[in-house]
């Protein structure tokens, strides 16, 4: 399942189901885009730490 799944089918359900008032979903708007921030703040910490970087595999080819 993709990152904030459920918070966000929780709004999309709440929607419908409170006649798109937006007043009484505000805070399953709010923890929805804190998921989704929380979720953007992850994938950024580990990108650079996930892999090496090109020059690395040059680097060892170049040594051969």
């Amino acid at each position: 399942m993709p990152d904030c799944h459920n918070e966000t089918m929780k709004l999309i359900q709440s929607l419908h189901r409170d006649n798109y008032n937006l007043k009484s979903i505000y805070p399953l708007v709010k923890a929805a885009e804190d998921c989704m921030q929380e979720s953007y703040k992850r994938k950024n910490a580990n990108k650079g730490a996930a892999k090496a970087s090109p020059l690395y595999y040059l680097s060892k080819y170049v040594r051969r």
